[in-house]
C-alpha cells in the first residue's frame, strides 16, 4: 500500500510538472495535425522491440536450458502487462512466476536472469544516450555527467557480475561465515540468502560463453534500437522532426531520459513520468511542451494498449487469472525481499 501510494504521488507531480503552464489549445492543434497513418508501423516496432527482448531472454536462459522464443514470449509479454496493471513493477515477479510454473524451473534462477537483462538494458541505453547526448550540439552538461556516472556504475556492476559466476562457491561460503558472525540475523534468512546466491549464479552463468554474451550485447543494443525508432516514429506523426536538427539524436536522447525515468517509483503503466521525460529531452531540442506532451500521449498509449492487450490475451490462453497470478508473484517478490 505504502509503494501505491508513493507512486501515486510520484506520477500526480510528474503529471503537473508536465501540464503546468501548457498552452492547451497548442495541444489540441497538435493532435489534431497529427499523421495517425503511422501507428500501423508503430505497433509493428513494438512488437519487433518485445520479440527482440524474449530472444535475447532466450539466451539468458539458456544454461536453465534450451528455449524457442515462442516459449518466453507469452510469460514476458504477461509479465509486462502486469507492469501496466499492477503497482510496485510486479510484472518482473509475474513473468518469473509464469515462466518457472511453465517449465518447472527455480524461480530464484529466472529471476537472477532478469536482473542481469537489467544490465544488459542498462549498457545498450547508455550507449544510444551517449551517442544522443554527444552527437548533437548544445546538450547540458549534467546530462552527460549522469551519462558518465551510469557508465562508471554499469562497468562496475558487470566486474561484480563477472566476480559472482567465476568465484561463486567462494563467495557462497564467505556469505555463510559472514553471516553466522551475525547472530542477531534469523537462521531462516541466513539460509534463505546463501540459496539464493548460489541458485542465481546458475542464472547468470551465460556471462561464462563468450559466444553468448556477444548475442546478449548485439541483441540488447537491437531491442533498444526498436524503441528509439519508436520514438522517431512519434515526432515524426507530430511533425517535430521537422522542427527538430537531429531528429535520430533527439530519439536517442528521450529514450535514455524515459528509461532511466520509468525506474522512478510510479502508477502502473508509468503515467505522468513518460510525459515529463519527454519534456525535459525534447526542451533541449527547442520543441514546445505541448507539441512534446501530445507526442508523448501518442509514444505512451501506442505502447500501453498493445503490450496490455496481448498480455491479457496470453494470460487468458495459459488458463491464469490476474488475481492468481499476482497474489502468487506476490509471495514470490517477499520471498526475495529478504
Amino acid at each position: 500500500m505504502l509503494k501505491l501510494l508513493l507512486g501515486l504521488v510520484v506520477s500526480a507531480a510528474c503529471l503537473t510538472v508536465a501540464l503546468w503552464d501548457i498552452d492547451f489549445e497548442a495541444v489540441r492543434t497538435s493532435f489534431a495535425r497529427a499523421n495517425y497513418g503511422t501507428l500501423p508501423l508503430f505497433v509493428l516496432l513494438v512488437g519487433l522491440f518485445f520479440w527482440v527482448k524474449a530472444i535475447r531472454w532466450k539466451y539468458l536462459l539458456r544454461p536453465l536450458g534450451r528455449f524457442h522464443t515462442r516459449d518466453v514470449f507469452p510469460a514476458m509479454m504477461i509479465g509486462f502487462m502486469g507492469n501496466n496493471l499492477l503497482p510496485a513493477r510486479l510484472g518482473e515477479f509475474i513473468r518469473v512466476y509464469v515462466l518457472g510454473r511453465q517449465f518447472n524451473l527455480s524461480k530464484t534462477a529466472v529471476l537472477s536472469t532478469i536482473v542481469l537483462e537489467r544490465v544488459f538494458d542498462i549498457a545498450a541505453i547508455l550507449l544510444l544516450f551517449a551517442i544522443g547526448l554527444f552527437g548533437a550540439e548544445g546538450m547540458p552538461t549534467s546530462y552527460k555527467t549522469f551519462c558518465k556516472a551510469m557508465t562508471v556504475g554499469t562497468g562496475l556492476g558487470f566486474l561484480a557480475l563477472a566476480v559472482y559466476v567465476v568465484w561463486t562457491d567462494s563467495l557462497v561460503r564467505w556469505i555463510e561465515a559472514t553471516l553466522k558472525r551475525l547472530s542477531f540475523v534469523p537462521e531462516k534468512i541466513r539460509k534463505g540468502l546463501t540459496r539464493m546466491v548460489a541458485m542465481g549464479a546458475q542464472g547468470v552463468s551465460s556471462l561464462k560463453s563468450p559466444r553468448l554474451l556477444v548475442r546478449l550485447t548485439l541483441t540488447s543494443i537491437l531491442h533498444w534500437s526498436f524503441n528509439v525508432a519508436c520514438v522517431y516514429c512519434a515526432l515524426f506523426s507530430f511533425g517535430l522532426t521537422d522542427q527538430v536538427e537531429h531528429p535520430v539524436l533527439a530519439s536517442c536522447v528521450v529514450l535514455g531520459t524515459t528509461a532511466f525515468g520509468v525506474t522512478v517509483p510510479s502508477t502502473p503503466g508509468f503515467f505522468g513520468v513518460v510525459q515529463v521525460c519527454f519534456w525535459l529531452s525534447l526542451r533541449i531540442f527547442g520543441v514546445s511542451k505541448a507539441d512534446a506532451f501530445a507526442a508523448s500521449v501518442y509514444y505512451h498509449m501506442a505502447m500501453y494498449v498493445p503490450v496490455t492487450i496481448t498480455g491479457l490475451y496470453f494470460l487468458n490462453r495459459l488458463g491464469l487469472r490476474l488475481s492468481g497470478v499476482e497474489q502468487e508473484s506476490e509471495e514470490l517478490a517477499d520471498e526475495n525481499a529478504l
